[in-house]
């Protein structure tokens, strides 16, 4: 299973889950994505194409929260990432 198709599901619950649970998901399942996959080339030391993700809120509750989890999305999907 690719690196996209376990954190799809994840990042398509987030918003409905709740607050407590869309932090319980984030932590058990998004961070040691990130972590692994996301973090050398975009977190507090580098920030490829000035993204970071090590700043994602755990939910996409906001419209600035979704463009920020829409732009990482669509570079997952287009294989561009990880």
């Amino acid at each position: 299973m690719t690196p996209l198709r376990r954190l799809a599901p994840l990042l398509l619950l987030l918003p409905a889950a709740g607050p407590a649970a869309a932090d319980d998901s984030f932590k058990a399942v998004a961070a040691p994505f990130l972590q692994t996959h996301c973090l050398d080339c975009h977190g507090p030391d580098a920030q490829e194409g000035r993204f970071r993700v090590d700043t994602l809120p755990a939910a996409a509750d906001t419209p600035e929260a979704a463009a920020r989890w829409g732009r990482a999305f669509a570079r997952l999907e287009a294989g561009e990432m990880p």
